[in-house]
């Protein structure tokens, strides 16, 4: 067969242009669908050394980052968050060792720059979601006891008694997510 012919049969084969205007609102239905926050592992996690400086509406600040931390050295740390693309509101997964891993109900107002716990507004954190050139991120911003020398290598030690102010930064990717639930609360 020569290159003219199997260019003819080729042709031949290609839909009429009427059928492409179904897939083409198909398409285009589908991506206009909000894409949700899906945050996760590898996560960094960093001391705020100085939280009370530049604290906004959150109960202190993220903005000034400090020392990195291994995660094994904090007694309760997040490691995954999920927020609603058109509500802002989702959940936040917490390791709270010698209890059940908690994945609280939260809601986040980008203009305060703040998180709360849907079952305890007065509750907040504070909390940023934006890209940095190459990826979506958030930081969030959380209080825990730690080892008493943050650089343990240790998996387990016995925690301080002081709670030190924590900040944990993560990749996010934009999914449409099935969400099991939808919260109705009612942003602040």
């Amino acid at each position: 067969m020569n290159k003219q012919g199997h260019a003819s049969s080729f042709r031949h084969r290609v839909a009429p242009s009427w059928t492409w205007a179904p897939l083409v609102a198909l398409l285009t239905g589908g991506c206009n669908k909000p894409r949700d926050w899906d945050c996760e592992p590898p996560a960094r996690y960093f001391l705020i050394p100085d939280p009370k400086r530049g604290t906004g509406a959150a109960p202190f600040s993220i903005d000034r980052p400090g020392r990195e931390v291994k995660r094994s050295v904090l007694e309760t740390h997040p490691v995954g968050i999920r927020l609603k693309a058109d509500t802002h509101r989702g959940n936040l997964e917490m390791i709270v060792p010698r209890s059940f891993d908690g994945y609280p109900d939260i809601a986040y107002s980008e203009t305060e720059g703040i998180l709360w716990y849907v079952d305890h507004p007065e509750d907040v954190a504070p909390m940023k979601l934006f890209f940095d050139g190459k990826s979506e991120r958030v930081q969030i911003g959380f209080v825990s006891r730690a080892c008493p020398t943050l650089d343990s290598k240790e998996w387990s030690c016995e925690f301080g008694k002081e709670k030190l102010y924590f900040m944990v930064d993560m990749t996010c990717k934009h999914r449409i997510i099935d969400w099991p639930y939808d919260n109705e609360v009612l942003l602040p």
